[in-house]
């Protein structure tokens, strides 16, 4: 825009303004165009993001965005459904789009699907939070020895010190609920090397 304001203005200094009336007209329109159309699709963000996966299928951040939106939603069987007719190749490769795929998943039931797809998240690479919805789906599903190995490889890839003792105090509390003062230690600890750290203080509420 502004090197096409420039190029306007130069335009318009040496062949006058008048020379210039009708590309500022045909420019107006043409970007006008276009800014309604991009605000028929963004009535919330959820038609935002159906626009752009189906412009750009192979866009993995647009489909991340669109099922978070429908997470918030509760909407956990849409995402299903999406997921089951968008997981193929070629496979928009977005860790965090899987994650919420498992998510959808584990709501439904479907305990299977979403330990495979919290693992293919989990090989690219993605963050402590999806190993940890990995390790409180098994360990509600019995399988705590395995749920705790998870937690532990989560603190482990930990970077933040204030994140490694709030981790450990979720572990304790998913997999040890009898060590709960523990996990309220650790949960302390997280506070005093991060005063207001958020994560901390959500769990702290809901121990008490």
């Amino acid at each position: 825009s502004l090197a096409l304001a420039a190029g306007l203005a130069a335009l318009g200094a040496r062949l006058g303004r008048l020379a210039v009336v009708v590309p500022v007209v045909a420019l107006g329109l043409f970007f006008g165009g276009l800014t309604r159309q991009r605000n028929l699709a963004w009535q919330d963000d959820v038609t935002l993001w159906e626009h752009d996966v189906a412009v750009a299928p192979e866009n993995g951040i647009a489909w991340m965005q669109l099922t978070t939106n429908l997470l918030d939603r509760g909407d956990h069987a849409r995402i299903a459904r999406l997921c089951a007719e968008h997981l193929r190749d070629p496979v928009p490769e977005n860790g965090q789009f899987l994650n919420n795929c498992a998510l959808a998943d584990r709501v439904l039931g479907r305990y299977d699907e979403a330990e495979r797809l919290f693992r293919r998240a989990i090989a690219l690479g993605e963050g402590t939070n999806v190993y940890v919805n990995l390790a409180s789906m098994l360990a509600r599903l019995g399988r705590r020895d395995e749920a705790e190995g998870i937690f532990e490889e989560a603190i482990a890839r930990e970077t933040d010190a204030a994140m490694r003792h709030v981790r450990r105090a979720q572990m304790l509390m998913t997999v040890h609920p009898e060590r709960r003062e523990e996990a309220r230690t650790e949960l302390a600890e997280a506070l005093r090397i991060a005063p207001g750290f958020r994560p901390a203080e959500i769990w702290l509420e809901r121990l008490r």
